[in-house]
């Protein structure tokens, strides 16, 4: 009796015994749902996009979504739309700037062919000044891009930016705060630079000498080239004779006629150089450079110059990496180089009283003694030479025909001055006024064999002898004696 009794104070209430198990089912219960809670995107993350000018606009893409396990801070991530690329692709071309930008330029195309489709993850924003800032973001990859809307010149790149969480010492991870600045090609100022013989300014070269221009821009980085406009226009200043000896590279590869580029107008000259697609995606990003060569020709009825004139090439692009291509969006910027032959002007006139002369005639010589230029004065005297002489270059001035009754001055030697101040006549070398002195007296001599021969003979016998006699009679009259 007493042993039941013992046996019984140490038995549990059956409540607790309920409760117990109550609680172990319920633990049960929650307890796989825990472990394996789903990975949660990580939000609250910042991207400040940089480099930008005032008005630009800047669309920014979640091209992948980075999600943390809350149990293991294990990161996992998954592509919100269908770019093309496979994960295994994107993991691979994450390592490669290159294989990254292709698919950079490919998602760019992707989106604007989609654009306004629900599952784009797009957010836009246009810039207040040098950058703009994304707020509130969820953690993962994103692709930039940027129209400009100010200057229309830049061609920005299409950019693919990582916003991910920053680990903590503890394991768990911190929102991002991520800056980017976003690379473009410059086709303003210097986007297209014309050079000639290495100059912007050339007046060193006369007739048959030749001048070399150079050409050079930078190949913009485009989505899809085979949309894109990439060309060059340029023309060919009157008296000079292109030689046909065009060149067009990309860094250091000289690219090839047809398949890189194509040419306009190739019998008398290039006109317009365009880049091909091909050309375009292949050396993306890489300076072009254009040469030829053209001859100064003076003769026949070419026109010559003796001014600042003017060669210009023209670049017409399209300033945006994706987008419309229409006709008034393609943008043009410009290069010049001056081209200056000199003239050449002198006065004749009278050394006894400077009275203008008429009709001596010039010849201008080289160095080696080549004649570039012949003149004859007109009636006031002048001698204008339009267009046929370079700046540090020796010159002869010879008078090969003097006016009737003057003798024609020694040769004169001259070296024109670069950059000689224009006036109306152009840019001309001034030897002022030359005097031509007159042959004098010997102009009155009658030629030998002559009719007024004898009749001078005479007068100068007649002469003497009247003189001898009022010598004798003088010496007469001292000779007589006085009374």
């Amino acid at each position: 009796m007493n042993r039941s009794k013992r046996t019984n104070r140490f038995r549990p209430p059956i409540k607790i015994i309920l409760s117990l198990l109550a609680a172990a089912l319920f633990a049960l219960a929650i307890g796989p749902s825990v472990a394996q809670a789903a990975p949660q995107p990580f939000a609250g993350n910042k991207l400040t996009v940089t480099n930008l000018h005032k008005f630009d606009t800047v669309s920014i893409y979640r091209i992948v979504t980075i999600s943390v396990d809350p149990q293991t801070n294990v990161q996992s991530y998954e592509f919100t739309a269908d770019f093309g690329i496979t994960k295994a692709q994107w993991e691979r071309d994450a390592k490669d700037a290159t294989n990254l930008q292709a698919d950079a330029n490919k998602i760019a195309q992707y989106v604007h062919d989609n654009d306004g489709s629900q599952a784009l993850d797009k957010k836009s924003k246009n810039s207040p000044g040098e950058s703009v800032e994304f707020d509130g973001l969820y953690a993962g990859q994103y692709l930039v891009v940027v129209t400009n809307e100010d200057d229309l010149t830049r061609v920005f790149q299409n950019t693919v930016v990582s916003v991910l969480p920053a680990k903590q010492a503890d394991g768990s991870f911190a929102p991002a705060n991520v800056s980017a600045a976003i690379k473009f090609t410059d086709l303003s100022g210097t986007g297209v630079n014309k050079l000639v013989n290495g100059k912007k300014w050339e007046d060193r070269i006369d007739n048959g000498d030749t001048a070399k221009f150079t050409i050079t821009s930078v190949i913009p980085q485009y989505a899809d080239p085979s949309t894109r406009t990439f060309m060059f226009s340029d023309s060919m200043t009157m008296g000079l004779d292109y030689q046909h000896d065009l060149k067009v590279a990309a860094g250091t590869t000289e690219l090839t006629l047809g398949t890189d580029y194509a040419i306009g107008d190739k019998v008398n000259f290039f006109h317009t150089i365009t880049i091909l697609p091909s050309a375009l995606g292949k050396y993306a990003n890489q300076p072009i450079t254009i040469t030829y060569s053209a001859k100064f020709v003076t003769t026949g009825n070419r026109p010559v110059y003796a001014r600042a004139e003017s060669n210009t090439v023209y670049l017409k692009f399209s300033p945006n990496s994706v987008g419309a291509n229409a006709d008034d969006e393609i943008k043009i910027v410009s290069s010049n180089v001056s081209i200056t032959i000199y003239g050449l002007h002198l006065k004749k006139i009278s050394s006894t009283d400077g009275h203008a002369l008429a009709g001596a005639e010039f010849s201008v010589r080289a160095p080696g003694g080549a004649e570039v230029a012949t003149a004859k004065t007109d009636a006031q005297g002048n001698v204008n030479i339009v267009g046929a002489l370079a700046a540090q270059k020796d010159y002869t001035l010879k008078e090969t025909k003097a006016p009737a009754g003057y003798a024609p001055v020694a040769d004169m030697h001259f070296t024109i001055e670069s950059r000689l101040v224009q006036d109306y006549k152009g840019y001309q070398y001034d030897l002022g006024n030359i005097k031509d002195t007159p042959t004098g007296f010997d102009t009155l001599l009658p030629t030998t064999g002559g009719p007024g021969t004898i009749a001078v003979t005479a007068v100068g016998v007649f002469i003497v002898a009247g003189t001898a006699a009022w010598i004798i009679r003088s010496r007469r009259r001292r000779d007589v004696p006085t009374a």
